[in-house]
């Protein structure tokens, strides 16, 4: 009896997604098939399906996605862009390390980062992403 694979691809909310957790990596065109169970069981990926971040794909997606590599580079040597490898960065980092981050790297108010303390750990990264595509 075969898997049941599964396959992701990511959704409009979102330029790139990581979970550092299952060390998964998915950034924008990609079409990926989720491969162990830490993948297929973690609640970051489960919740990024159930809020938009990731959509679930087909696996005629999948295999068009390879076939399109063909004469291309791997997915392993495509280089991630600078926002791509800031939100990997920002999203091994916990809400303490994300707080200090926002007050080392930004001009902002004691009110600021009271406020900015009070965002769920997804919205920090997603608030830092926007600061620094803004400079």
């Amino acid at each position: 009896m075969s898997k049941k694979r599964k396959f992701v691809k990511l959704g409009s909310k979102a330029p790139a997604f990581a979970d550092p957790w299952s060390r998964f990596n998915i950034y924008k065109g990609q079409v990926k098939e989720l491969e162990n169970l830490d993948q297929k069981r973690s609640n970051k990926i489960r919740n990024a399906i159930k809020g938009g971040h990731l959509e679930t794909a087909t696996e005629d997606e999948f295999n068009a996605y390879q076939d399109s590599l063909t004469g291309k580079a791997s997915p392993k040597e495509v280089e991630p862009t600078k926002s791509q490898e800031l939100r990997t960065e920002l999203d091994e980092m916990t809400k303490a390390s994300l707080t200090q981050y926002y007050q080392e790297n930004f001009e902002v108010s004691k009110a600021d980062v009271k406020s900015f303390e009070k965002l769920t750990h997804d919205e920090m990264v997603d608030e830092l992403l926007e600061l620094s595509e803004e400079d």
